[in-house]
């Protein structure tokens, strides 16, 4: 596979961890190398960055890179300024989803067609984001058949909203397949899929005489079960909920290895200007990879409304805001405590632990308190009939 050849021939960090689990917040925090709370970027479609904020596609671009983004999801909607710092912001959602039609996304082979056409032009050294929306639901995987019930499969019931919670989110229902074994195999298909637009990618800079450094990453993760959530994201701050991919290959090739410790979404901005010989701004949360990232006692964040996620050594801890409203996965109990195994195997969650990381999680929300004023941007009517189609607007 074209992403397992990132890991072999760079670093991957067998445990790092999104900042949030919905894209918008993600994003920001890749970004910024802030934390949600800090930004003030939520996932109501509302909500836009500061544009004064620093961020790194805006120092490179000051440093004379020229800079790019293609995005695939209609959250990314320009108005909300994820576009700092890029000469090039790309956003043309061409295709239309199965069972939300005012919903419109970008396919993964359009942003692969279109991040070649870009670099084949791009003068000096350059930065490209590409955001690619495979995997995500519905789980259609263009290049394959659709994976069929097994006999004695059980069967999740369609819901009529978009919760997840006990079965079939509306929005994810596929024709003819009910059973949670199916819709994996289909999310299996997607993955794929993204994989041979990796390798294409990969091909197309070779061709074109470029070899790139590479971070891989993602924003969130997804629910198969886990928690009674089925196909689903954005519900709570579980471990599958922020458990994301994080590899790096270097433009000239290093022996590869692996980070032994913890990293997070807010590290992917000074990893990528630590590269590039720049020095990271003092509002960066986050430090490069190739910097003491490893060290057992480092304290990493992540969040939304309802909860604080704490991760520090092999303990983590998810925790209520105290000021919070009523949890959206209001039937876990939180606190929950749970330990990180070797080699990226989660041990699970334990009945009791944790105490240190619930003062930790307490310090972090009252220091958090005000940090960012959210920002509200006005959306035209079919960017916001498409936010809503998401669950995004309040």
């Amino acid at each position: 596979m074209a992403i397992c050849s990132l890991a072999r021939e760079g670093v991957r960090a067998p445990w790092a961890f999104s900042a949030a689990s919905t894209t918008a917040p993600a994003i920001a925090s890749i970004l910024t190398s802030r934390y949600p709370s800090w930004h003030g970027v939520s996932e109501h479609g509302d909500s836009a960055l500061d544009p004064s904020m620093s961020t790194v596609a805006a120092i490179l671009q000051e440093a004379g890179y020229t800079t790019g983004a293609i995005v695939a999801n209609p959250v990314l909607h320009p108005s909300r300024n994820f576009g700092r710092g890029f000469d090039v912001f790309e956003y043309r959602m061409t295709h239309r989803e199965r069972n939300r039609p005012t919903l419109r996304e970008r396919r993964a082979g359009e942003v692969t067609s279109a991040a070649l056409a870009w670099v084949a032009v791009a003068r000096g050294p350059w930065f490209l984001w590409l955001h690619y929306q495979d995997p995500h639901g519905p789980y259609e995987a263009p290049d394959a058949l659709r994976p069929r019930d097994a006999p004695d499969a059980a069967f999740l019931p369609v819901l009529g909203d978009e919760t997840g919670f006990g079965g079939i989110p509306a929005y994810q229902v596929l024709p003819d397949i009910r059973s949670r074994e199916a819709y994996e195999a289909a999310y299996g298909n997607e993955i794929r899929h993204l994989d041979g637009e990796i390798q294409r990618l990969l091909e197309g800079f070779a061709a074109l005489g470029a070899e790139p450094g590479i971070l891989l990453t993602a924003d969130h993760g997804e629910a198969f079960g886990e928690d009674g959530f089925y196909f689903a994201h954005g519900h709570s701050l579980g471990v599958e909920q922020l458990r994301v991919p994080f590899l790096w290959k270097p433009p000239l090739g290093r022996a590869p290895g692996v980070i032994p410790g913890v990293v997070s979404a807010v590290d992917v901005a000074p990893t990528l200007l630590d590269a590039a010989g720049i020095p990271s701004p003092k509002s960066f949360a986050g430090r490069s990879i190739f910097q003491e990232s490893a060290a057992s006692n480092r304290t990493l964040y992540a969040e939304d409304d309802a909860s604080v996620v704490v991760v520090q050594g092999v303990e983590l801890l998810e925790a209520p805001r105290r000021s919070s409203p009523a949890s959206r996965a209001g039937h876990v109990s939180l606190p929950r405590y749970g330990s990180l195994g070797k080699d990226g195997a989660w041990v699970g969650y334990d009945a009791s632990g944790g105490e240190d990381l619930e003062r930790a999680a307490e310090e972090f929300a009252s220091r958090s308190v005000g940090r960012a004023v959210p920002l509200r941007v006005e959306l035209e009517p079919e960017t916001k009939a498409a936010i809503r189609a998401l669950g995004y607007a309040e």
